[in-house]
């Protein structure tokens, strides 16, 4: 994987989580609508069985999530430029547009662009 791909992976690891949570949601909304309308037990336990284990399975996602995001952060942090260091996160960690990181830098996008590719090329080095 290269680097580009690998910072990006936290956003797609996010909206598995988000879509996830989402999922487990409408789960307890018709778990609750089966209860309110009589549903039989049987029915209802297997539909607890089934947001538990989504439930744990969020839980883990969400820890993962944490340690990636953490791994990444440090990775970012370790670079010797503190405008390179501050690109990379406000793109990958906090998932703003290149025209947001410009603008909040003080940066025109031609500028930021040039800073993200200097900053993927220290980052790929140091990751070796």
């Amino acid at each position: 994987m290269d680097t580009k791909n690998y910072l990006e992976s936290l956003r797609l690891f996010d909206a598995r989580i988000e879509q996830r949570i989402k999922q487990l949601d409408d789960l307890e909304q018709r778990r609750s609508f089966l209860s309110s309308n009589g549903c039989s037990c049987d029915a209802l336990e297997r539909g607890c069985g089934v947001i538990n284990d989504l439930k744990t399975e969020i839980s883990e996602d969400i820890l993962q999530f944490e340690m990636q995001r953490n791994d990444i952060i440090n990775k970012i942090q370790s670079l010797n430029d503190h405008k390179l260091v501050r690109v990379l996160f406000k793109r990958y960690v906090e998932y703003k547009p290149f025209e947001q990181v410009a603008a909040e830098l003080g940066y025109v996008r031609s500028h930021t662009l040039l800073l993200h590719r200097n900053a993927l090329a220290a980052l790929e080095s140091a990751l070796r």
